[in-house]
């Protein structure tokens, strides 16, 4: 399975900033993360969601909400479940940057500050379209949140998340979801029912 990256070309996007000379990947202006999140995992995430009804989805792993700002923004009849425990001092900024990102669709985001397997226990199994995880990246966390939040996703909602080429959550996504889907940005999809026979 080849995992594509997104290679960004200074000469084009001035604001990319990167820590080394040649490491295109460390970025650290908002327009770069926002132009990662509208050409890598927010485009491959809505290319695979249906835009004839209302949705109801679930982003594990918020951080500054660049992503939930993009959901929200391209799916107005979306309903977003923002999880993140937002601990640190260093994530209390971020927590109060996705706040000002998302205030726009204040009416349909719900945030959630706790666990992610806490909040997975309080949401009922069969109503999710889909599930991002982005969370811990170490190798149990990534196999405890697979587990919380597949049971919650509708029969054709889509299991997805984030980060496939770190080593820990290949291995999770491996063994929890065989024959995943590589795409843009380090993403994984599960394979959709289609794939196999069955119809969506």
């Amino acid at each position: 399975m080849t995992v594509q990256n997104i290679a960004y070309d200074s000469s084009e996007h001035p604001y990319m900033a990167s820590k080394y000379p040649h490491a295109n990947f460390f970025i650290r202006t908002p327009e770069a993360k926002m132009y990662r999140v509208e050409h890598g995992r927010g485009k491959e995430l809505l290319n695979r969601l249906p835009d004839d009804r209302p949705l109801f989805g679930v982003e594990v792993g918020v951080n500054e909400g660049y992503l939930s700002n993009h959901l929200l923004a391209r799916r107005l009849g979306l309903t977003l479940w923002m999880i993140d425990h937002w601990e640190r001092q260093k994530t209390l900024t971020a927590f109060g940057i996705a706040l000002c990102q998302t205030d726009f669709a204040s009416h349909r985001r719900v945030i959630m500050r706790r666990k992610s397997v806490e909040v997975a226990a309080l949401i009922p199994d069969g109503v999710m379209d889909f599930v991002f995880i982005d969370a811990s990246h170490k190798y149990w966390d990534v196999i405890h949140d697979i587990e919380a939040w597949k049971p919650k996703l509708k029969p054709d909602g889509l299991l997805c998340g984030h980060d496939i080429h770190m080593k820990e959550v290949l291995k999770a996504v491996d063994e929890l979801v065989p024959g995943w889907e590589g795409g843009e940005d380090a993403m994984w999809f599960a394979p959709s029912e289609a794939k196999h026979g069955k119809s969506r």
